[in-house]
């Protein structure tokens, strides 16, 4: 009998001790976990989340190595946040019934709906100001966006869902740099449509549920990581038909084309593509594609900023959200 009361003691002091340590690691784990909008320290240095971002960034991504030339802390605007029922579900299903027997009239590159311009009034004659805007697909875009930084040009970089995701750490710097804004390029990087068009060689989304699919899934991504939601998308390719931009539209984001390819996908010689940028008329939104396979992009894109510097030219390159009320739209 005493052996029997021996044993149940020493069980119950196991369960107990048990119990113990997992109530101690809980608390550890709680006070080691950051709040966000709070500073925390990393690498002898604090790093400091914009107190707009609502969403906990992830644990991988909370110390960044390097960002490109961070602003004082004074100077930072946070970038622009699409409207608050942007990723509302119910806001999303009720889009989807309304256009859900919608026929696209218009497919392609200039379609009803998409701001391709920024009309500008001109400051005078000779002065032109660009807004230059970066399709990172799958590439990485820390070499492009880093010249630009140390050059102080500002940029709307649009990258994928999918992107987000494989490179967090960089875009979550990307995204705290005051030069540069963060477009949503899409999920998987699909033209958008709503009735399965396609555009060189890629089939587009198959119906509107697979269009606002890839909106929303991309915008997601994008806001895990930067903690804040893309005002602003381009389908992939450029191409996307009227019905689908209807529906982004009253998502509350806006679906941004371009007046000039600049590169040409890529097969343009640096040459090119630096008279491209260099010709280019007053509240043009240029697009280039990062694609390590062309190293002719970065090359002319060089070359045509250094011209400017060199001969003190009166181009000014800007980023979108600091002009969105002189958006033009194809009609």
């Amino acid at each position: 009998m005493k052996i029997r009361y021996f044993f149940v003691s020493l069980l119950f002091c196991g369960l107990f001790i048990y119990g113990a340590a997992a109530l101690l690691e809980k608390v550890a784990q709680r006070m080691d976990t950051p709040v966000t909008g709070l500073s925390t320290e990393t690498s002898g240095r604090t790093v400091e989340t914009p107190a707009m971002n609502t969403t906990p960034l992830p644990e991988e991504i909370q110390k960044p190595e390097s960002i490109n030339r961070p602003a004082p802390k004074d100077s930072i605007t946070p970038p622009v946040q699409a409207a608050s029922f942007a990723l509302n579900p119910e806001k999303i299903k009720d889009i989807q019934n309304k256009y859900v027997r919608a026929t696209p009239a218009q497919w392609g590159e200039h379609t009803r709906g998409v701001v391709h311009k920024v009309n500008l009034p001109a400051a005078d004659s000779s002065a032109r100001t660009l807004f230059l805007t970066i399709n990172a697909y799958n590439s990485h875009q820390e070499e492009l966006t880093g010249y630009l930084a140390t050059n102080n040009i500002k940029a709307t970089v649009f990258v994928s869902g999918n992107y987000a995701q494989r490179h967090a750490q960089a875009l979550w710097g990307l995204a705290q740099n005051p030069l540069f804004d963060v477009g949503n390029l899409g999920n998987r990087c699909k033209p958008v449509s709503v009735s399965g068009d396609s555009a060189y060689h890629i089939k587009g989304t198959a119906n509107i549920y697979g269009a606002l699919q890839e909106v929303v899934e991309g915008a997601k991504k994008i806001q895990q990581v930067t903690g804040i939601c893309p005002a602003y998308f381009r389908s992939a390719t450029g191409y996307i038909d009227d019905v689908a931009t209807k529906a982004i539209t009253e998502l509350g984001i806006r679906v941004i084309g371009y007046d000039q390819v600049t590169d040409d996908g890529g097969v343009m010689s640096a040459k090119g593509i630096k008279e491209r940028i260099l010709n280019a008329r007053h509240g043009h939104i240029l697009v280039i594609s990062i694609n390590l396979n062309y190293p002719n992009i970065l090359k002319g894109l060089q070359a045509a900023i250094e011209e400017i510097k060199t001969h003190k030219l009166p181009v000014y390159f800007e980023k979108l959200s600091d002009y969105q009320q002189f958006f033009e739209v194809h009609r």
